[in-house]
């Protein structure tokens, strides 16, 4: 079962869009207006398959890349770790 079969409202090309990103680690970054395209290294890592499911139903939802949308979660993780420690 296929992923537009499961998420019937999501738009095809999107859905390609974002196995061309998983598959290539590609992506497209707006700065200052300007649409630049950044290529970084495939890397693979072990998860939940339910809790990943979750992630790329919380990125299509947000409009991001799989990708973009952990990168943010990572982030957002380390900011408040960090602050969370500062106040031990």
């Amino acid at each position: 079962m296929g992923s537009a079969s499961r998420h019937p409202g999501l738009k095809s090309e999107f859905l390609e869009f974002s196995r061309f990103a998983l598959d290539t680690g590609c992506c497209w970054c707006y700065h200052g207006g300007m649409k630049e395209k950044h290529r970084w290294p495939t890397t693979s890592i072990r998860a939940n398959p339910e809790v990943l499911h979750q992630a790329r139903i919380a990125a299509v939802t947000s409009k991001k890349t799989l990708g973009q949308w952990l990168e943010e979660a990572i982030m957002e993780k380390i900011e408040r770790e960090k602050k969370e420690s500062k106040e031990e």
